[in-house]
């Protein structure tokens, strides 16, 4: 399941670098939290990767799952990404944001693009992953109707402010959009 969005084929494609600063919005499981505390390991103390989630028990057992792997620059927080400083990060602080798989479910989807925006630093990148396709009942995913078309998810987070850059790929059913905060 961790690879079914494909993290490490995404985060293969950007250059991300120990010594920076990296945010999972919405993390889930932390399939991607946890394969970009692993890469930016090497960066000792100078690199941080935040979970942030609203289920404390998800952030629970990454916050375990970290320790035994010996990922000390994961760090776990509890918050609510659709929230106004709801990240409890602050204003330009993040190299990468993150937001996989998770924007189709969001109940305020402006409200959590702004709150990306706002933590991300000048210069720093929003990285977008969501469903390109519904997977139907009982399949792993959304259904159609929950799906946000790719223009539109582009058109959204440009509309907040992003300056869009490039899409990645991100396997069959997914997409990665990569933008830049100015």
């Amino acid at each position: 399941m961790d690879d079914y969005s494909g993290p490490k084929l995404i985060i293969s494609q950007l250059d991300i670098f120990p010594g920076q600063d990296v945010v999972d919005l919405g993390t889930g499981a932390g399939a991607y939290a946890f394969v970009l505390a692993e890469k930016l390991l090497g960066g000792g103390n100078s690199s941080r990767v935040f979970a942030i989630d609203v289920q404390k028990n998800l952030l629970e057992k990454i916050q375990t799952e970290a320790e035994l792997k010996g990922f000390y620059n994961l760090k776990t927080i509890w918050g609510d990404i659709e929230a106004h400083e709801g990240t409890r990060l602050r204003d330009n602080s993040i190299d990468w944001v993150f937001l996989a798989n998770t924007l189709f479910q969001a109940e305020d989807k402006n409200a959590l693009l702004r709150e990306a925006l706002r933590i991300v630093r000048p210069g720093g990148r929003f990285v977008l992953i969501d469903w390109s396709s519904g997977l139907g009942q009982g399949a792993i995913g959304p259904s159609s109707v929950q799906v946000i078309p790719e223009n539109e998810a582009k058109t959204m987070c440009e509309n907040v402010g992003f300056e869009f850059i490039k899409t990645l790929s991100a396997g069959e059913h997914h997409y990665c959009l990569v933008f830049k905060k100015n």
